[in-house]
């Protein structure tokens, strides 16, 4: 299979950021970059000067810390770079780095800032076991797609997770299937859990919010897959009384099975993503056929036949919107692919023939589009070559709308994920240095405050459409792997890629839940004497490493 062995980043920077940007954009992040060096150990951060700032502030946290506690230093409105000489190598630091703009974007002295994040380590190592993996599926699939998500399966575990499946119907009652989850969480000891919703699985909604501004004609309950990842907190059914909206999915009344709270009440514990594509009529393909081809691309990134160019692309038509819309933009994708490798071009005329990892449009929206970005019936056979995309406009963040904007990106022939891109403003910065996109969703469902802005931050409506167990970087799989009895010995065989500076190996008895790692440091040689074996039925795993 694959894996990727984490090392740095490394960025560079335009001199002319604040003219290559939106103005609000530029003044409302930090972007930063981080270098480091071995011996001695010691990360240095960068970032460009923004000469209407009043000051930066720097934090320091683990990933798993859930505050940032005391800043490590304040530094003066001159300062464009700063050293961390307490680091180790081998572990993974997340940066914050907030500059006060004491005259923007009123020129009253109205206190306000910009943020910049990122997630920086030397020689990280791995990461071989990624936690526990439930897929939950339409039951009217399971067999008709069943050689698919057996793949599915085969690849979630050549990627270190342990897969569970619960399979359920399309009317079922919401809380039935909840009840279904809970059961199985009570089972899962990892500390990090997914929920992949695959199919027509039964839609929670929530809420009396109009988080794209719409008031008058959007307001009511909005879907919310994140019902689903929550242990405790009291969702209630009793207050909300509007059926105002234009459309009737979101009434919100007493009793009517759709909740009333507006911000997912405790913590979301799991890294949830939907792949559904129901009432998408305007593809030519059925429900069942979008399904096949999402999951058949699935595959294809996951062992490397997807190849893209590692940048960003942003087209942001509110540059005047004091929201700083594209900002979400310019932060995630320079810790990702460094400044030089993001630019502000047309999304639809530009991924028609050139490749971006990530993607970032938002214009004036209505549920199947966003102006001077795309719109459904264009994703119906365009295949626009961009993995992951932030889309943000109006009404089509109520996901569920039939032939809506966000499904429709990834129901496409090339995107596997997209987000309503700024309500709430995503941070993937994780995913540089090797998290799963749903990790981002998690932090998204969850951010009362630990990231600013935090804009809509924990907010019923917060979704990801597609697999959450996706990566940002793939290494191709060995190929020719073949198992030889040698007395009570087994000999493993392989090929490796030529991406590859080492290889890893698992292997899985029938008792076995999960691969269990055979050699702790990786080995060069494309060979491997598994000795002393016991009897029965054995899998093996080989994985391909590199430093990235």
């Amino acid at each position: 299979m694959k894996l990727i062995g984490l090392c740095f980043l490394v960025f560079c920077f335009l001199d002319s950021i604040l003219m290559a940007q939106d103005l609000n954009d530029a003044r409302q992040s930090v972007i930063m970059n981080a270098t480091v060096q071995d011996s001695p150990t010691q990360i240095k951060l960068s970032w460009k000067l923004d000469t209407a700032n009043g000051g930066y502030t720097i934090w320091r946290k683990s990933i798993n810390e859930e505050t940032w506690g005391d800043s490590l230093i304040y530094l003066p409105p001159y300062s464009t770079s700063w050293i961390d000489t307490s680091v180790q190598s081998g572990i993974g630091y997340e940066y914050q780095i907030l500059k006060s703009l004491p005259a923007f974007p009123y020129g009253d002295g109205t206190r306000n800032f910009g943020s910049g994040y990122i997630y920086a380590g030397i020689k990280v190592p791995p990461t071989h076991h990624r936690g526990t993996c439930l897929v939950l599926i339409e039951r009217s699939i399971v067999k008709t797609l069943s050689f698919e998500i057996t793949r599915l399966m085969d690849d979630l575990q050549g990627d270190g997770w342990t897969v569970d499946t619960i399979s359920v119907e399309r009317t079922d009652a919401v809380p039935q299937v909840k009840n279904k989850v809970l059961n199985w969480l009570q089972n899962i000891s990892d500390r990090q859990k997914a929920l992949f919703i695959l199919g027509r699985v039964p839609v929670p909604y929530s809420g009396d919010i109009a988080t794209d501004g719409h008031h008058s004609d959007h307001r009511g309950a909005w879907p919310c897959d994140g019902y689903y990842g929550t242990i405790d907190g009291l969702w209630t059914d009793q207050t909300v009384n509007n059926k105002t909206a234009a459309s009737s999915r979101n009434d919100n009344v007493p009793g009517d099975g759709k909740f009333d709270n507006n911000v997912i009440p405790s913590k979301v514990h799991l890294l949830i993503g939907r792949v559904d594509f129901s009432n998408m009529n305007k593809f030519p393909e059925s429900e069942e056929q979008l399904l096949k081809r999402y999951l058949d691309k699935n595959h294809a990134w996951r062992i490397g036949k997807i190849k893209m160019e590692e940048r960003g692309l942003i087209d942001n038509n509110f540059p005047l919107d004091l929201e700083a819309l594209g900002q979400s933009g310019w932060k995630n994708f320079a810790v990702m692919f460094g400044i030089n490798n993001v630019k502000e071009l047309p999304y639809r005329q530009t991924l028609s023939n050139q490749s971006y990892l990530w993607s970032y449009g938002c214009g004036g929206g209505g549920p199947e589009s966003a102006s001077d970005i795309t719109n459904t019936t264009n994703f119906t056979t365009d295949s626009l070559q961009t993995l992951f995309t932030m889309l943000f406009g109006s009404y089509f963040g109520d996901w569920d709308y039939p032939n809506n904007f966000l499904r429709a990106a990834i129901a496409s022939r090339t995107c596997l994920n997209s987000t309503y891109g700024n309500r709430p403003n995503w941070l993937f910065h994780h995913m540089a240095l090797g998290e799963p996109i749903g990790y981002a969703a998690q932090l998204a469902m969850n951010n009362r405050g630990l990231y600013a802005p935090r804009f809509y931050g924990g907010y019923a409506s917060t979704a990801l459409m597609g697999d959450p167990t996706i990566c940002m970087h793939v290494l191709d799989p060995v190929e020719n792997l073949l198992a030889t009895q040698e007395g009570l010995s087994v000999r493993l065989t392989w090929r490796g890629p030529k991406s590859a500076s080492g290889f890893y190996i698992y292997r899985k008895y029938a008792s076995d839940s999960a691969y269990q790692l055979l050699n702790t440091q990786a080995i060069s040689d494309t060979s491997f004497i598994d000795v002393c074996v016991q009897k029965g039925l054995i899998n093996y795993l080989v994985r391909s490493t590199a430093l990235k």
